[in-house]
């Protein structure tokens, strides 16, 4: 299998570079042409604010093609999917021996939370994940290198940038916008011992089922904290996520 390490700082200046493109339409741009249906397709919808980013990824694809093989699935490709191999790119319907030939299978999310992005209220994430090619039996369970990328709000000068290379652990670090500078940050996992005083969230990404959610929820936190005490709720910040 060839080294994964390659491809890393590659995948991390695409990630700057939609972050700092999906950015710059929203310094420009109304939210109401960003918020535009650009067209919808069997896998999604794709809004005005996708395009600027797809943009970027077709151009990064192209470039990486010239030392590295790969297939690209990301949304807005034929099929969901493109072979690059050489500088070429082949779209769908892809061959099953040009799909054979590639040593690896890049997934890629350009815009992950595209919603609460376009309006402002939240920010959005880019998402990448490598594994070598093992044609129709790749899973994720293959994934040895992956990055994240937080792609931030108008009013947010920092945002995080975060990459993994399977048994190597987790890398991260913080751009900061304004000066354009990177600063090094340590991850580390909550030392709460109960979900008291905390706080948690049920995503709900389309409409319907609130019953069945509300009813989960209840029930994870009565069997983790038991009932509340006469008089109180129990203090526990929980919320739906719609997007």
């Amino acid at each position: 299998m060839p080294d994964p390490r390659a491809l890393l700082e590659p995948l991390l200046d695409l990630h700057a570079q939609v972050r700092d493109q999906v950015v710059s339409a929203t310094e420009r741009q109304e939210i109401e042409s960003l918020a535009a249906v650009d067209r919808d397709e069997p896998g999604d919808t794709i809004y005005a604010i996708d395009v600027t980013a797809e943009a970027v990824l077709t151009g990064f694809a192209a470039a990486l093609a010239r030392e590295h093989s790969f297939v690209l699935v990301a949304e807005g490709l034929p099929d969901g999917r493109s072979v690059y191999s050489s500088g070429i790119r082949t779209d769908a319907p892809v061959a099953a021996n040009e799909e054979a030939s590639a040593d690896w299978v890049i997934i890629v999310d350009p815009i992950d939370g595209t919603r609460g992005l376009m309006y402002q209220k939240r920010s959005a994430w880019v998402l990448t994940a490598v594994a070598p090619n093992r044609g129709p039996e790749t899973s994720l369970r293959d994934v040895v290198l992956a990055v994240q990328t937080e792609i931030p709000l108008l009013k947010q000068h920092l945002s995080d940038q975060l990459w993994a290379m399977k048994g190597e652990g987790v890398n991260a670090r913080r751009f900061n916008r304004l000066t354009r500078a990177s600063t090094p940050i340590s991850l580390r996992p909550s030392g709460a011992a109960s979900i008291a005083h905390g706080y948690a969230s049920i995503a709900r990404f389309f409409p319907g089922a609130r019953d069945e959610l509300a009813a989960i929820d209840e029930s994870i936190v009565l069997g983790v904290l038991g009932p509340p005490a006469p008089g109180k709720a129990h203090c526990f910040e929980d919320q739906y996520t719609s997007t």
